[in-house]
Formats: structure tokens, sequence, C-alpha cells
């Protein structure tokens, strides 16, 4: 049964819903969402109100928390405490927190920031006195919690640690630099540059259990203040690319690909968007200037006190001061763009990217090397594309040498490899009893499979072995199986994989069956495979159904696993991204009686006049249990339950329930499914709330299902933000 498209429905009472109104007259109609819901959304609250409780946008989960002297204030429990702020919420790969932290005369007390509250796990940044000057802060944590403890972490970077310099009072600020990286900056004389920075490695492997909440973490006698936090969309990432090192040429015509890093198998495309012209002359501030015609006619734009020049190589920014910077205006909007800067002294910046002149978001950046140096990236997180990137240096800097790169990126990020082991089969009608076996979540915004590369493949005897990928309805698609077997069981090529084996449908060379299998690209072999066996079929990989934010499983079986091992040290995905923006998430799902946290997503916006698909997906619900989808055409983040139980609130009234129906699955377990196809539920339903539609509308759409044990016997998925398009 594929999941995406089938739904059991199901006439059963849904007390406890919200109750079905339809008064249109009050609804928002053809408006932006509300800030604190909207893509671009930022939240921020200075305390300058009265004494008394912490009060505002914020839930106190545990402690005394008060605002005194236009301040927050946690004390003086010598334990740790949290408020959670009731209306932020953002993806921890996109979201950015700041507060202002103030020394205290205690002997031990701390300040901290959480992103990613709300699930069963997430991210605390403390900033710690533990030293002997009273006063300062002298050492920071970058934690994440397991189960209820803090201070567990397998990644690398900063656990807890002395800080290259005791301060008193100065802005912390918390985002990842990339899906698998935590930076912590801290600006002490808070004049918007980092003074000191931080990062831990390992944050990848934590999300699926992040919920999408911020909080301030306390303890002992503390005081803050000037809570922000965003959901910026965009990303900054440095790579190590030997293509771009050795690229020097920046005034012809550049293609190249290559990894962003030797660890991580992602890869890019870069296309020298060209010199600008004419050369040698100096610019002023407001000046455009156009580029060569390599890529489009692409075009910078000078901004502040910044003069831009070009020096024959690229192009070269005189010495910026504090607020210089440069815009670059695309004609093609793009996802990801990549500079290559050329600087002794280092640099900071902050990013913005914009399409149709509204921003997007920014993103802060330490960067500092000498040439030839990695490239670096920006890019938005949620699939969008931009049309204009404006790059404003924070602190002045020395003369500056700049290349500048349309980036394409297709590649999705598979997971770790390990130890090819099993029991061995009867092939064909009997799999190996054991098997090699890594999942992934594929990308929302994924539409198509193209290559699936395994790195580091080793093991004798590829005749012994087959690799398949497992879609998420459990429908297995061979990529590979038992290279020179042409009859019967046994026995297939005796040769070895050595190498890294990128398997693509058509195009690639033929596996040998007459030597060892090296570094390559491959088409498929399905072998003597009865297509269908075992849930195994011989699928092109461009039939492979593509359900985005769905696990991935990827299976190596050893038909013969007594005589020989193997090993594998990554796999990844190679696919097509849309470049469509996507529904967007606010307000953090709570955890059910069976500690399954919800997931809502659709797989594109919905279009006036429903000419295309909208379909509309809640996982990792309970098991065997009704429910339904409903929606409004306001937002809101208020808790489900005066007492008792994490979910909340996420769609404000007057709601539309849709058809009930079975979440499937398995009793007791997370793998039920809510299900609704919303195009066809609108048409077919012409008088439900806000019909008819137009573009630029906004419906918020929230996930509901029986919960026995929970408050109220029923729990809630998070919100779903979507917005007609024409």
């Amino acid at each position: 049964m594929k999941l995406i498209w089938t739904a059991m429905l199901m006439a059963s009472a849904t007390s406890a819903l919200p109750a079905q109104t339809w008064d249109i007259g009050d609804a928002q109609r053809g408006g932006a969402p509300p800030q604190t819901m909207a893509p671009t959304a930022s939240w921020s609250d200075d305390f300058n109100r009265a004494d008394g409780a912490i009060g505002g946008s914020w839930t106190v989960l545990s402690g005394t928390w008060a605002v005194s002297a236009n301040q927050g204030q946690h004390g003086p429990a010598v334990t740790h405490e949290i408020i959670q702020h009731s209306l932020a919420s953002s993806s921890y790969a996109s979201a950015v927190a700041e507060l202002d932290v103030f020394d205290n005369a205690g002997s031990v007390y701390y300040t901290g920031i959480h992103i990613g509250l709300g699930g069963s796990d997430a991210i605390l940044v403390k900033l710690q006195h533990q030293g002997t000057t009273v006063g300062q802060f002298t050492h920071i944590g970058l934690y994440h919690k397991s189960g209820t403890i803090w201070n567990f972490w397998s990644g690398t970077g900063t656990g807890f640690a002395a800080l290259s310099a005791p301060f008193t009072s100065g802005r912390l600020r918390v985002y990842c630099s990339n899906a698998d990286t935590l930076v912590a900056e801290i600006d002490t004389d808070f004049d918007g540059a980092p003074d000191q920075s931080y990062s831990r490695t390992g944050v990848a492997a934590l999300a699926p259990n992040f919920g999408t909440s911020f909080g301030i973490a306390g303890y002992g006698q503390t005081t803050f203040d000037n809570f922000r936090a965003s959901d910026t969309r965009v990303q900054v990432l440095s790579g190590n690319s030997p293509y771009l090192r050795s690229y020097l040429d920046f005034d012809n015509p550049f293609v190249a690909s290559g990894p962003i890093s030797p660890v991580s198998p992602v890869f890019y495309q870069y296309h020298d968007i060209g010199s600008v012209t004419p050369f040698g002359n100096w610019y002023a501030a407001g000046d455009t200037i156009t580029s060569g015609s390599n890529d489009s006619g692409q075009s910078l734009v000078v901004q502040g006190a910044a003069t831009l020049a070009v020096a024959g190589v690229g192009e070269a920014l005189s010495q910026p001061a504090a607020g210089a910077g440069f815009e670059i205006q695309l004609n093609v909007p793009t996802r990801e763009l990549g500079f290559l800067f050329v600087d002794q002294a280092g640099m900071s910046f902050d990013v913005e990217l914009l399409a149709g002149g509204i921003s997007l978001g920014h993103q802060q950046s330490v960067y500092a090397s000498a040439f030839p140096a990695p490239p670096l990236h920006v890019a938005l997180v949620d699939g969008c594309t931009f049309d204009r990137v404006r790059i404003t240096f924070l602190a002045g800097t020395g003369g500056v040498g700049l290349d500048i790169f349309r980036v394409d990126t297709s590649y999705f990020e598979g997971n770790t490899g390990g130890a090819l082991t099993g029991t061995g089969g009867a092939y064909p009608t009997t799999l190996p009893g054991a098997a090699f076996e890594s999942s992934f979540m594929l990308p929302w915004d994924a539409r198509a499979i193209e290559r699936v590369s395994l790195l580091g493949l080793t093991h004798t005897w590829v005749g012994d072995v087959s690799a398949v990928l497992f879609d998420p309805t459990g429908a297995g698609h061979m990529l590979f199986n038992r290279i020179g077997l042409t009859g019967g069981t046994c026995c297939g090529s005796s040769y070895d994989f050595n190498g890294h084996v990128h398997v693509v449908e058509s195009g690639g060379a033929l596996f040998p069956t007459n030597a060892d299998i090296t570094t390559n690209v491959y088409n498929q072999w399905f072998g003597t495979w009865p297509s269908g066996t075992n849930g195994i079929s011989n699928t092109p990989l461009s039939q492979i159904p593509v359900i985005p934010g769905g696990v991935y499983t990827l299976r190596i079986y050893d038909w013969y696993a007594s005589a020989d091992v193997g090993a594998l040290s990554s796999w990844y995905v190679f696919g097509r991204r849309g470049d469509e923006c996507l529904p967007f998430n606010y307000c953090a799902a709570g955890s059910t009686s069976n500690g399954c946290i919800p997931r809502i997503a659709a797989n594109a916006h919905p279009r006036v006049g429903h000419g295309s698909s909208c379909v509309i997906v809640a996982t990792n619900v309970e098991g065997q249990k009704n429910g339904l989808l409903f929606y409004g055409l306001r937002a809101t983040q208020s808790p489900w339950c005066a007492a008792g139980g994490s979910s909340f609130l996420c769609v404000k009234p007057p709601t539309q329930r849709t058809l009930n129906q079975s979440t499937g699955g398995t009793a007791g377990a997370c793998n039920g499914a809510l299900v609704l196809d919303w195009s066809n539920f609108q048409t077919t339903h012409p008088f439900s709330l806000g019909n008819p539609f137009t573009a630029g509308d906004v419906v918020f759409v929230q996930g509901w299902f029986r919960d026995p044990a929970a408050c109220k016997t029923t729990s809630l998925t998070g919100g779903l933000g979507l917005e007609y398009q024409p």
C-alpha cells in the first residue's frame, strides 16, 4: 500500500476536537501569514514590562523566573531549569537565537539558550561561571540531552570547556552553520562582530529527535535580556573543494564538480559568473557592474562605503570598512551561490538572501583564511530560490579578492556505513537472515532519484552480494544483484569490490565479471533476480517512488556470508530537487503517550483551481487510532490541555474538519499516518471554509488523533502552513 496515496476513511466520534464552525466572515484572507508563523518569522522579548512573573510569550517548564528592572531573571535554584517561548518555532537547521547575558556575584551559575525544544532531545548552549574570579563567565557548554541527562555527545568540538577569554557580559548567538555543525558565538563588546566562536559536530544524528521550539536555561541566580530568535532559512557553508582550490583563472568560463569536503559526500557544480567590466575602474556605492557573459550576465551592486575594482583576476574589494559590502543581482533565480574569497586577515560578515525584493533571512559567518581558500556557499534551507544576495562586512578588513559562482546542488546525503555481515540465504527465495542496513530521510523537496553511491565498498567475491534500496512503503528496488551470476544459484564472479561504486540507471559502465570492481560509475545490474521476489523489484532508478520526507533504507545482502566479509564507509543518494518554495512548519508537536513525535508535511503548496496535486501527510503518529486533519485561516499556539499533555493547538477557530480516517500501522507503535489529498477535498467540498481560495490566501493545517492515555484522550501534530499559488 502506498502510504502517500491511500487512507482508510472511517466514520467515528470525534470528541475533544475543536468545534466545527463556518463563520467565513471572521476569516483573515488574502494576506500574508501572521508574522510569528511566517516562514521568515522572527520573535523577540526585551523584557521591558512591569516587575513580576516572567509573563510575555513564555511558558515556564521548570523553576522560578521573573522580570525585574526590565530584565529577565532566574533563580536562585541550583538546578537546570527552563522557560520555553510559546510562539517561536523553527527547524534547528535554520534556527538562530540570541540572548544578552550578564555576570552575577554567585559562586556557580549559568545562562543558556535552547534550540530544538519540544522533542525527546534538544540542544543547550550555556555560559557558566566556574572559576576563581567572581563575576565572570569562564566556561562554555555545548550540550544535548539524552533522556534526562545533559552533557552527553559523541560529536567533536566543545563539550564543556574553558572560554578563550573570560568576560562579564556579552551577546550569545546560537545557530547551525550546516545540518551537522552547531556554532556558538559570543560578542563581548556588543559591536555586532563575534569575539569568540565555538562549534561542535554530530548534530545531524540527533536531529530526528528535535522539536522546533526555543528556550532559555538557568542555573543559580542569573540575569539576561534581549532574547531574539528567527528562522533565517539561510545556510552559510564552508567547503574544501580541490576543484576550486586549483582554479586560478577567474576570467575564463568555468564549470567543475566535486565533493564539498572529503567527509561529506555532497556534490556541487560551479558555474563562473564571470569577471566584471570595464577592467581597472573603481566604483562608488550604488554603482551596478555587469559581469561577463559566462553565466547569463549577472551583476554586482556596490553598497555602503565599499569600493569594487577589477584587478584582472576576479573582483577586488578595497579594504571594506564595517558596514560596507556588495549585492549580487541574479537574472535567473538560484538555490545557492558560491564565493571564493582571498583575504589574509579574515572577515566577519552578514549574508542576506532576497527574492522579489523580500528578505528571506540573514546568516552571519566568520571566514578567516589565506589563498587558496575553501569556497563559501550560501543557500536557502527549505528549497526556495532567491534572485539577490547581499553581503555586509561586520568589521573592517583588508583588501579582499573575490570570485562568485552559481552553485547547483542536487545531492541528498545518505548515511554512514559499517561491516557487511549476515547469515546467508537460499537464493532467491529466502533472503539472508541478516544484512547491512542504513536509513536516511529524503528531503521534503526531493523530486527524483538518479544515482546511489556506495563509498569505500569492499567485499570479496562480488557474485555473493546484492544491494537493495527500500522506499518508505517497504518496497525494495534492486541496485545490483550477484554480479556475474548467469544461472542457477551459484556462484557469480569471484572478483572483489574495492572502491567507490556509483550506480546509475544508464550511461555508466557495465559491472565487470572478470576483474575487481573499482571506483567508477556503473549501470544497475539485475542479473538473474526474478523481479518481485521477496518484495524486491528490478526497478530503474528513475521509476523508484519519491516520497518527500520518507525514510529510505539501503540493505546489502551476502548470500554466502560465512565465506567472506566486506565493509562500506558511507552511502548517499543523488537526485533532483524541486525549485519551488515548500510548505512551512510552525508550532511544535508534543509527545504522545507512547513517545511519538508526529511530523506533518505536504508535497507542494496548493494552486488556485487545484490543477496540481497537494497531498498532506502526517507521519510518526500513534498506530491503529482514529484521526483526521483540520484547518483554519489563522494560526495560533496554545496548550491543548489546561494541565498535562504536551500538544499545542496550532489553528485558530473557525476550523474545518476533513474526513475521519484510521492511522493504520501498529497499535502502540509510532508508524501510523494521516493522509489528505487537499486538492481533491477542496474540489469535492466547494462550501468548505475559505473556499473558493485566491492566490496569496494562507491556510493552516493540523492533525488530530486518538491517544487514550493523553489529556483529552487525544494528541495533535504540529502546524503546517500552505499558501495558495496562482
